[in-house]
């Protein structure tokens, strides 16, 4: 009898196991999109969440400077930029970070090395990168091969994540998605909220190359259009005897 009940139901559970993706262990999806969450989950984190951060009192930082979501910023390729999440209205216990590229064109650019775990270095690990080996949701999710990605180890209390970008390629339009998940109020909803962040990778030397290049420093202003023969040289144009010669100063000047 026992063991006709527990075999009723364990597809119950192996079914609600696969469906709600609410593991405190590991985000249980990569999808990008502020519902991205509650269609992995299939409406156990609910359908909708709390709002963007601005609504919560979470702020995302790259190096110190915060960033504002449809503002997009400038990042120097040549140089890793912290990223710092911080709520102070609350402490959360779950996130996702999700980092991919394009190209002008919308060509997918390859990101999936790009962000760096730095809780390693803390007493307690926190964070944990997610494998870019296809997207898949569930308790093994993984990101889209291009794209990199991050999220809690555990459900305990935080207040701040941290982690660093590295070796986005140049020419690039970064897109940086995060949620943070509150609580789970249980009934199948949560507190979960949703930003999105735009940049762009620029690389300096190639921006001064281009303000240094002929058109203003070179040839092309400091030729001898300008310091040359036809302004302080010699040559007929102004100072031979087209001016000075006996065609129009005879009577006045000693030329010959």
């Amino acid at each position: 009898m026992l063991s006709s009940f527990f075999i009723y139901l364990l597809p119950i559970l192996l079914h609600r196991a696969t469906r709600t993706h609410a593991f405190p262990f590991r985000a249980g999806t990569c999808m990008s999109g502020e519902n991205a969450i509650a269609i992995a989950s299939q409406g156990s984190h609910g359908t909708l969440g709390s709002g963007a951060f601005e609504d919560a009192g979470i702020f995302v930082e790259i190096d110190q400077v915060q960033a504002i979501e449809g503002v997009k910023r400038e990042l120097d390729i040549s140089q890793p930029f912290s990223l710092t999440v911080r709520s102070v209205l609350f402490d959360f216990k779950g996130f996702l970070v999700r980092l991919s590229a394009t190209d002008d064109d919308g060509n997918e650019l390859d990101v999936s090395g790009s962000l760096v775990d730095v809780s390693a270095n803390k007493e307690a690990a926190y964070a944990q990168l997610l494998p870019s080996d296809g997207e898949l949701d569930g308790p093994a999710s993984s990101c889209a091969a291009n794209v990199a990605g991050m999220c809690h180890t555990n459900n305990d209390l935080k207040e701040i994540m941290e982690a660093t970008f590295v070796g986005y390629p140049s020419a690039a339009n970064l897109k940086l998605e995060i949620t943070i998940v509150q609580n789970n109020q249980g009934g199948g909803s949560n507190e979960w909220y949703y930003s999105s962040f735009d940049f762009e990778v620029i690389d300096p030397t190639r921006v001064h190359a281009d303000d240094n290049s002929t058109d203003y420093n070179n040839t092309g202003s400091n030729t001898t259009d300008y310091n040359g023969t036809d302004y302080n040289g010699t040559n007929t144009d102004h100072n031979s005897t087209d001016h000075n010669s006996t065609d129009g100063n005879t009577t006045y000047d000693n030329t010959t």
